[in-house]
């Protein structure tokens, strides 16, 4: 990050100076509160949570389709959009899905960190800085990430976060849904996806303490 505003400043780079905040203190969730936000959330079912911009929405309803059709199952996929605008014109393309019992549309003001807790995996097709914190906050829960790395789709993509999770194109047919089955079905597969993303945030911190990092205090990030 700190390379990519020199580059893009560079009347000012000699003013630049990296930082990086600590992981901020989570709370810590019994499995009846899950289970509770589960209920309240998709009426008890396990859920894939996705941050899927709206011109993208319908193609990942195709894919789900394919995995419900194959699986038989009442995973559900909900959907987190960036304002209540969004989330009416989803609900509106959402008519006459075959599924739609099992698609929950929410926008992310009203997101809950027990929603990030309790998801089996997590999909980001857009990806921004802005979003540092929700990535933090779920590999600290254990949840695998999922990235969306098809270049005309999501170019932000930052390279330090290449580790964090697992990547593949979002629009390549087949792709998600095959992702879908594999996360449902294997469980040690899951599993290991989940120790990647915390691998790779143990190693950034320690790597940015070595450096000498400012270290910007906690307070300042809530």
């Amino acid at each position: 990050m700190g390379a990519f505003l020199k580059n893009r400043y560079k009347g000012h780079k000699t003013k630049i100076q990296e930082a990086y905040l600590p992981i901020t203190r989570l709370p810590i969730y019994e499995w009846v509160t899950l289970a509770d936000a589960k209920n309240s959330l998709t009426d008890g079912a396990n859920y894939f949570l996705a941050f899927q911009p709206l011109n993208g929405f319908v193609d990942m309803l195709k894919e789900f389709s394919i995995f419900k059709k194959w699986q038989q199952t009442n995973m559900a996929l909900v959907f987190i959009f960036e304002n209540d605008k969004e989330v009416v014109q989803a609900q509106a393309l959402l008519v006459g899905y075959k599924f739609k019992e099992s698609i929950f549309i929410k926008p992310i003001s009203k997101m809950e960190p027990a929603w990030i807790a309790a998801s089996y995996a997590i999909l980001f097709n857009s990806i921004r800085f802005d979003k540092t914190s929700l990535i933090e906050m779920a590999i600290e829960y254990d949840i695998p990430l999922l990235f969306n790395n098809d270049e005309n789709q999501n170019e932000s993509l930052p390279t330090a976060w290449q580790q964090a999770g697992e990547q593949f194109s979002f629009e390549e047919k087949g792709g998600l849904s095959n992702h879908f089955k594999l996360y449902y079905k294997d469980e040690v597969y899951l599993q290991g996806r989940a120790r990647m993303g915390k691998q790779w945030l143990t190693a950034l911190f320690e790597e940015k303490k070595k450096a000498g990092l400012v270290q910007i205090p906690l307070a300042i990030k809530s």
